[in-house]
């Protein structure tokens, strides 16, 4: 994988120094040293800067060049290569023209890389999105090239059924977390999602799940099993839980900084009621929260 990632780097820098080299008043490019001596990291984000990225919306990168030891090269000493320049060196190396990419794998240079251009496709879901990004970097008298695949934080996610709720794939192909609520007062978990013409068991609630922090009401469906870290942490006005679910797992501070005058309602038989308490009590729920079964 190394070798791939590395003669896909190489080829693209001297792709670009061919295309530098013909243009008029073109720098010399010291493409020996290109992916020696800097590096380039960013990260990627949605229009409105959340790095949260899902299925249909387009994609905007921050990126900087650094030293190997993790400096920040001056700005001033360096700029960046167009994306039309990028776009032919990669038609060149890799007989796209497209600038990202989304893969299964965490790292670049991947064999199932799929290129497309515009917003994220629907086949990216579970995926991480890559942007393939260059500078030139003025290196004492030598002007030297970087190259950088700019990854997604996470793998890309999708809205499902409603425009406040996404959804991350598990990797089994069958079911899906609740990964993020955004802005809703009452949010009511579904059972189950349709993401592009496949249906998807909702097993889980993902670390830090709750963006909107002014939720008022919130109902977890029977099928959610595991509630992730700091899921609901902080939500000071969440006053109404509704819990349909043998609960096995809670991830800590699930419950902190909820609404202090909060009702939580279990649905489960006695043993498992008690079961869940103490897991949500665990978990940094208010010790002046109100629990109560409920069988119907």
């Amino acid at each position: 994988m190394k070798k791939k990632v590395l003669k896909y780097v190489v080829g693209l820098v001297l792709a670009i120094a061919c295309l530098a080299a013909s243009q008029a008043n073109a720098i010399t490019i010291n493409a020996a040293n290109s992916v020696d001596d800097f590096y380039l990291s960013g990260r990627l984000t949605d229009e409105d800067g959340y790095e949260e990225l899902c299925v249909g919306e387009y994609v905007y990168a921050e990126a900087g060049v650094y030293y190997k030891d993790g400096s920040l090269v001056d700005p001033y000493s360096y700029e960046y290569i167009s994306d039309y320049v990028m776009s032919e060196a990669l038609f060149e190396v890799m007989g796209t023209g497209d600038l990202y990419y989304y893969s299964s794998y965490d790292t670049p240079g991947a064999y199932d890389a799929v290129w497309f251009s515009g917003s994220i496709p629907q086949e990216a879901f579970g995926k991480y999105v890559y942007y393939v990004l260059g500078a030139y970097v003025q290196d004492g008298s030598d002007t030297q090239t970087v190259i950088g695949d700019i990854r997604s934080r996470d793998p890309i996610t999708s809205f499902a059924g409603t425009d406040n709720l996404t959804f991350c794939d598990n990797g089994d192909g069958k079911t899906v977390s609740l990964y993020s609520i955004w802005k809703c007062d009452k949010a009511n978990i579904p059972s189950k999602v349709t993401i592009g013409n496949k249906v998807y068991k909702v097993t889980g609630v993902a670390n830090n799940a709750l963006e909107y922090k002014n939720i008022t009401s919130l109902t977890i469906p029977s099928t959610v099993t595991s509630i992730g870290k700091e899921a609901f942490a902080d939500a000071s006005k969440l006053k109404t839980i509704t819990i349909n679910s043998t609960l096995k797992k809670v991830g800590e501070n699930a419950f902190s900084g909820i609404n202090k005058k909060a009702t939580i309602k279990i649905k489960a038989s006695k043993e498992n009621y008690d079961k869940i308490v103490k897991l949500i009590k665990k978990a940094g729920a208010p010790k002046t929260v109100t629990f109560k079964r409920i069988t119907k």
